[in-house]
C-alpha cells in the first residue's frame, strides 16, 4: 500500500492535487473561525494591500486560536482529507477508464470526508460544525454532556477517514478485471 500511495503523490497531476487540496483545507480552517471578520473586512472599502494584510495575519494567528491537541487533529484531519480526496480522484479515474463501478467506495470516502469536517474545531468554539448543527435543533447540552465537548467527532472523523483510505488503496491495488483460477 506504502508503494502505491507513493507512486500515486509522486505522479505530478495528484502530487499537485494534493497539495492544493491540503493548502485549501488548511487555509479553511485557518479562516472558518474569524469568518465574520473575514466577510466585514473583504467587504469594506480598503485597499487591496490591507484586506491581504488581513488574510495572512488571520492565517498566522491560527496556531494561537487551537490548543495545542486540536491543532494537531486539525492538521491531521488536513492531511487526511487531502489523501483521501487525492485517493478517491485517482480511484475513480482509473476505474472510469476500466469501467468499473465505483458507488461503494466512494460513499465509504464520503462518509470519512463528512465526519471529519463535523468534528473540526477549536478550545474555545469545540466541534464548529457540529455545534452550529446541534445547536439548531436544540441540542447544545448534548455536546456539553460529552466529555471532551465534542472532540470525541474529531477522533471519530480522523478514524474513518484513515479507514477510507486504506480501503481505496487497498481497491487501487485490485486489477480492473477478475482472476479466474484454473
Amino acid at each position: 500500500m506504502v508503494v502505491t500511495l507513493r507512486r500515486i503523490l509522486k505522479n505530478g497531476k495528484y502530487g499537485a492535487f494534493f497539495l492544493g487540496t491540503l493548502g485549501a483545507t488548511l487555509l479553511a480552517i485557518a479562516l472558518f473561525p474569524n469568518l465574520t471578520l473575514l466577510t466585514s473586512v473583504l467587504g469594506a472599502e480598503v485597499t487591496l494591500a490591507t484586506k491581504l494584510m488581513v488574510l495572512l495575519s488571520l492565517v498566522a494567528a491560527m496556531p494561537a486560536g487551537f490548543t495545542p491537541v486540536t491543532l494537531a487533529i486539525a492538521t491531521v484531519f488536513a492531511l487526511l482529507l487531502s489523501l483521501n480526496l487525492t485517493l478517491l480522484t485517482y480511484y475513480i479515474r482509473r476505474r472510469r477508464k476500466g469501467l468499473g463501478r465505483t458507488g461503494r467506495i466512494s460513499a465509504a470516502s464520503l462518509g470519512g470526508v463528512v465526519s471529519g469536517v463535523l468534528g473540526i474545531g477549536c478550545a474555545a468554539c469545540g466541534s464548529i460544525v457540529l455545534s452550529v448543527v446541534v445547536t439548531t435543533f436544540g441540542g447544545a447540552g448534548l455536546l456539553a454532556l460529552l466529555p471532551y465537548g465534542g472532540s470525541e467527532f474529531a477522533f471519530l472523523g480522523l478514524g474513518m477517514l484513515i479507514v477510507s483510505s486504506v480501503i481505496l488503496l487497498t481497491h487501487i491495488n485490485d486489477p480492473l478485471v477478475c482472476r479466474i483460477d484454473d
